[in-house]
Formats: structure tokens, C-alpha cells, sequence
């Protein structure tokens, strides 16, 4: 606990890819969809054409998609000492 302050905490989810490049083609049609689990959490990845769908919500549709690196998602928790005591 910061002080009885709230923060945040960061979780990474990462996602292969691009393990040897052993895709047969491209990916037809590739939707990612991505949620932060609070609206008081913040989320981060990089991609195309990013919406927010719902209230945690983020998606990313593609077609004839090739990964050119592997996915990682940074999402930082909201930590309310308030809420969770001890």
C-alpha cells in the first residue's frame, strides 16, 4: 500500500506470432479482441485500426494479415486500498 493511496499494478499477456515464420500464408481473417477487465484499468498494445467495442472492450480486425512481430499487451490494474483492506 502507497500511503492508503490507490495505484496500479501492470500484468503483460504475450502472444507468439511469429515462432520461424511457419505460417502457410496469410491469416484471412484476424480479429483480436482485447479486455482490460475494469474500467478503471488502462490497456496498451500496438496495432491497425484499434475500436473500442464496450466499456473493456478493444478490438483489431485484419485480412490477409501477417504477424510481423508477436503481441504483447500491457494492462495496468487499478489497485483501490479503500476497496481491498489489509
Amino acid at each position: 500500500m502507497m500511503d492508503g493511496k490507490a495505484y496500479h499494478y501492470e500484468s503483460w499477456i504475450s502472444y507468439v506470432l511469429t515462432t520461424g515464420a511457419n505460417w502457410a500464408g496469410p491469416i484471412k481473417d484476424f480479429t483480436l479482441i482485447v479486455d482490460k477487465g475494469s474500467t478503471d484499468n488502462y490497456v496498451s498494445f500496438c496495432g491497425t485500426g484499434v475500436k473500442k467495442i464496450g466499456p473493456t472492450t478493444f478490438e483489431m480486425k485484419a485480412t490477409d494479415f501477417w504477424p510481423e512481430k508477436d503481441l504483447d499487451v500491457l494492462i495496468l490494474n487499478y489497485n483501490d486500498p479503500a476497496a481491498n483492506p489489509g
